[in-house]
């Protein structure tokens, strides 16, 4: 999972991730982020939306998935209205 990470964020001059929102329901969170980065070599600064579904046990992280649609995190997370 480090090396992953790490090939992709070698393809980045920077990438930050901002936290918007959380969602709390009994033992999931939903994390609302906008990330925002330049690729190596370009100029223009990208920016992006996505979700993350977090599963706790006991106060520790055991699973989390990520989604491209904040709408799609909130149905997988059972959460949607």
């Amino acid at each position: 999972c480090a090396a992953a990470m790490r090939g992709y964020l070698s393809a980045w001059e920077w990438f930050r991730t901002e936290a918007i929102e959380f969602i709390e329901a009994d033992d999931t969170i939903l994390v609302v982020c906008r990330d925002h980065a330049r690729p190596k070599g370009g100029s223009a600064e990208l920016e992006r939306e996505v979700a993350a579904v977090w599963t706790m046990r006991q106060g520790l992280a055991t699973r989390v998935h990520y989604y491209d649609d904040r709408d799609e995190a909130l149905m997988a997370a059972g959460l949607s209205s």
